[in-house]
């Protein structure tokens, strides 16, 4: 009844009187559910008609919901905690500064239930991404990193949910995102040396899947990673346009931050690092590219890759490093005078990748990326010879000539999902040596190329 009459101007002083005893009942009611929905009526009213809370009834709000996650008097239902954190964004909707002033406030008191209840909030603020507070994601940032020191590890853990919705949103511009980046590694680093305790196991993995799943596609996450990024996976030495004030374990690359990583996650950690540097490749400026781009980058990620398990997923995460190497050198402007010292190693890598695939059946897309990667690299310098062209297209050739009739291969495929499986990599498989011939003949387009190719 009282959000019924809020928006009109006469009743508003009475029912913001009444709202005091509305969060009395949260005291006294059984029901704690109906108190919340009674009060995200008042507040959805509220924000509709831009009716200012009193800045006394704000405060009392904001301490009644805070209270509500932290009370270990009475369990909190899920459809409490739902209705909750609905009130908490709907006063993000109306006043987002006095609501995060607020919030700040509280991470400063040291009790881990208040400390975790106000990281929550603010990633649910985060979350709903208001227009309201799309802007002020800087001072929620700025109230999160006052809690960076804490060791407490449900507030660390708080904190990376906290992290991972923020990296997670349409937008990470002006708002420290490499900062947030920087403490995931942080973690990662203290979690290694206490794997332990169960708790550091649950943050590691938790760094892990953050760090895996950062979408350099949202609005100022390449400016944020770039030349930052750098510090971690480019040795210092080399990163002369980065400035350095930042303690040694944010410097060191990030190999030696997981290298002690449990055995079990090993391998998934390793390809990881190897798609890190290959879309530090991809997303570097372009005149800085050429000067990195073996050593520091390509380099590292073959170390990655002779340390590790010769599994399909790492053969997949090398064919991906190539090509994408290979297209962020060929983007840049004296592509095609620099001269690629790691192209004849890394087309040994996809020729044995191929050799490695079986010749009755065609399960796996190693064969058909591992063709196409030959093709990226072959638009590199420094040029192979004729005889070294028509080596790799032999090794192609022979990988998918004798394998049985497509129709013959779809039968053996358990499912219909399975032949259709089947069918797509037989069909790009075919598509992606027509694009490696396209790439020779148009490095040498004589007419006598096509004689000289398939001279066997």
């Amino acid at each position: 009844m009282m959000s019924l009459l809020l928006h009109k101007e006469e009743y508003q002083d009475q029912i913001f009187e009444q709202m005091s005893w509305l969060l009395e009942q949260y005291k006294e009611s059984t029901d704690d559910f109906h108190v919340t929905k009674s009060l995200s009526q008042l507040l959805e009213v509220s924000g509709e008609y831009k009716i200012p809370l009193p800045k006394k009834n704000f405060q009392a709000i904001c301490s009644a919901l805070l209270n509500q996650f932290c009370s270990q008097a009475k369990p909190l239902s899920m459809e409490n905690h739902t209705e909750l954190v609905y009130c908490t964004v709907q006063l993000a909707r109306s006043s987002p500064d006095d609501l995060i002033a607020f919030l700040h406030s509280q991470l400063k008191i040291e009790k881990e239930a208040v400390r975790v209840a106000s990281l929550n909030l603010l990633r649910a603020i985060v979350g709903a991404d208001l227009p309201e507070t799309r802007l002020k994601k800087f001072l929620i940032v700025k109230a999160v990193k006052s809690t960076f020191s804490d060791q407490n590890a449900m507030v660390r853990k708080a904190v990376l949910h906290f992290i991972q919705r923020l990296l997670s949103s349409e937008s990470v511009e002006n708002c420290a995102a490499w900062d947030m980046v920087a403490h995931v590694f942080r973690e990662f680093s203290v979690s290694t040396s206490k794997l332990a305790f169960p708790e550091e196991n649950t943050i590691q993995a938790l760094c892990i899947d953050i760090l895996q799943c950062l979408d350099i596609s949202v609005t100022g996450m390449t400016q944020a990673l770039w030349p930052r990024l750098l510090e971690y996976v480019v040795p210092a030495q080399y990163t002369v346009s980065v400035e350095y004030d930042r303690p040694y374990v944010e410097r060191k690359p990030a190999m030696f931050l997981m290298k002690d990583y449990h055995r079990g996650r090993r391998g998934k950690t390793r390809s990881t690092l190897m798609l890190a540097y290959s879309g530090v490749a991809v997303h570097a400026p372009k005149d800085q590219l050429l000067s990195r781009v073996e050593a520091d980058i390509t380099g590292s990620i073959l170390l990655h890759y002779r340390a590790s398990c010769q599994d399909m997923d790492l053969k997949l995460t090398l064919i991906r490093n190539v090509m994408e190497i290979s297209y962020a050198i060929l983007e840049t402007r004296d592509s095609q005078e620099f001269e690629f010292s790691y192209k004849l190693e890394l087309l040994g890598y996809m020729l044995d990748f191929i050799k490695q695939e079986p010749l009755d059946s065609l399960a796996s897309p190693v064969r058909y990326k591992a063709i196409l990667a030959i093709g990226h690299l072959s638009k590199l310098k420094p040029s192979l010879t004729m005889e070294e062209n028509r080596e790799l297209l032999d090794q192609c050739l022979r990988s998918l000539f004798p394998l049985p009739p497509l129709e013959m291969m779809k039968e053996e495929g358990e499912t219909a999902k399975d032949a259709l499986h089947i069918q797509s990599i037989y069909v790009r498989s075919l598509e992606a040596l027509g694009k490696l011939m396209e790439t020779l003949l148009e490095e040498a387009p004589t007419v006598d190329w096509f004689q000289e190719m398939f001279k066997f």
